[in-house]
């Protein structure tokens, strides 16, 4: 795909990339490198490797098939990326696997410029504003591009050293500037379409969590997280849960998380209160999407979801990502992906507000300015005389209850 043969320069796209010698010269000198040093790649041919590989073809294969067959896309999606990721890691540590990957590889940013063409023909043929449709279908068509351009190993280098800060050079750095760089693109596109892409899963009678199996994206995750740092290829167990910053907590840890949960609490309800009181309308057009969200979220269903969020995305972004690509960016894809994206990635936005509002019998209640209690299961009664804002805008696909 985007690197030089074995034998040296017959591959017309690009010479080898260096070993990641110079990131761990740089982590050991105590430099600015945004993440720690990475084992030193295995000898080439050693059994280890084969062997790692061999293991994660089978759970691959059985995870991406089982996902399949129970419904589960988000699922076999991840576990799809999860192989990609893998391939990389192999190809890293010996050379006989860069032909593989290239294969395999080729899917990323051939992938992400067919998701782009999708975006841009939906906002185009849409009911959007000739501006917006303007915009936005400019935006995915240059994402497009940007995305079968970083097949070129120039572009790939550039994007690794700009976003990592970096002299490194691997396959799997590339891959993962690779992602980030077409994640963030997809932000503004994306949110275009989202109300078109939900109004099928939303007109269901059990809302979004109607829309198949949920679960999958928890276990995707994690296997995603550990290719993507290279278990039992490029590191052990322990090594893994050291790079993913996995590790026994001890009293401080828990006296912080219990202080974080207190504050964080006390800014939510303050922050609606400030909403309700001073931009009431806002509040109102908030909270009747969010009776929209989890018609039919169960608790478990709630503590699902939390999980999914608070332990897969987080394991992913902030234990495999963030140590490469920093507190910032990292932080701004994590908005990006929680902005918008599939349905299960706004299932697990609401589903923290649905564990602190769902009562005994199984359904979310909201509470109101008067401070009645109204239940999510039916749908909200406008006041009269009062548009709310979250009735979309004349010409926009509308939510039908």
């Amino acid at each position: 795909m985007e690197h030089g043969n074995q034998a040296g320069g017959g591959w017309p796209i690009g010479p080898e990339p260096a070993d990641d010698t110079a990131a761990r010269a740089e982590s050991a000198a105590g430099d600015a490198a945004p993440f720690a040093a990475e084992p030193a790649p295995a000898p080439a041919g050693d059994p280890s490797v084969r062997r790692g590989l061999l293991l994660w073809l089978v759970a691959l294969l059985a995870l991406g098939l089982g996902g399949l067959a129970f419904g589960m896309q988000e699922l076999a999606a991840l576990i799809a990326f999860a192989g990609v990721a893998i391939a990389a890691q192999a190809a890293d540590v010996d050379p006989r696997w860069f032909a593989p990957y290239v294969v395999v590889g080729a899917v990323v940013p051939i992938g992400g410029a067919a998701m782009f063409a999708f975006l841009a023909n939906l906002i185009w043929t849409g009911d959007l504003t000739p501006a917006l449709r303007i915009a936005g279908g400019s935006v995915a068509i240059l994402a497009a591009a940007i995305s079968l351009f970083s097949i070129h190993p120039a572009v790939a280098r550039g994007l690794v050293h700009g976003l990592f800060r970096t002299t490194a050079d691997s396959h799997a750095l590339r891959l993962a500037a690779r992602v980030v760089v077409m994640g963030i693109l997809s932000a503004f596109p994306a949110s275009l379409v989202v109300p078109q892409l939900l109004e099928p899963m939303l007109n269901q009678p059990g809302g979004l969590f109607e829309s198949g199996p949920l679960g999958g994206e928890l276990v995707g995750y994690i296997v995603l997280a550990l290719a993507s740092i290279g278990f039992l290829v490029r590191r052990d167990l322990r090594q893994s849960l050291d790079r993913l910053g996995l590790r026994t907590l001890g009293f401080r840890d828990l006296a912080y998380i219990a202080a974080g949960v207190g504050v964080l609490f006390l800014l939510n309800i303050g922050a609606d209160w400030l909403q309700n009181h001073y931009f009431h309308k806002s509040w109102e057009a908030d909270h009747r999407v969010n009776e929209e969200l989890v018609r039919g979220l169960t608790t478990p269903l709630a503590v699902l979801l939390g999980a999914t969020a608070g332990i897969g995305e987080e394991i992913t972004l902030r234990g495999a990502l963030q140590p490469r690509l920093g507190i910032p960016l990292t932080a701004t894809l994590f908005a990006v992906r929680n902005g918008r994206g599939p349905a299960a990635r706004r299932r697990a936005r609401c589903a923290a507000a649905a564990l602190l509002h769902h009562d005994g019998d199984g359904g979310a209640r909201d509470l109101r300015r008067d401070g009645g209690v109204h239940d999510l299961r039916r749908p909200a009664v406008p006041r009269k005389g009062h548009v709310s804002s979250a009735i979309p805008p004349a010409g926009a696909p509308r939510l039908r209850r």
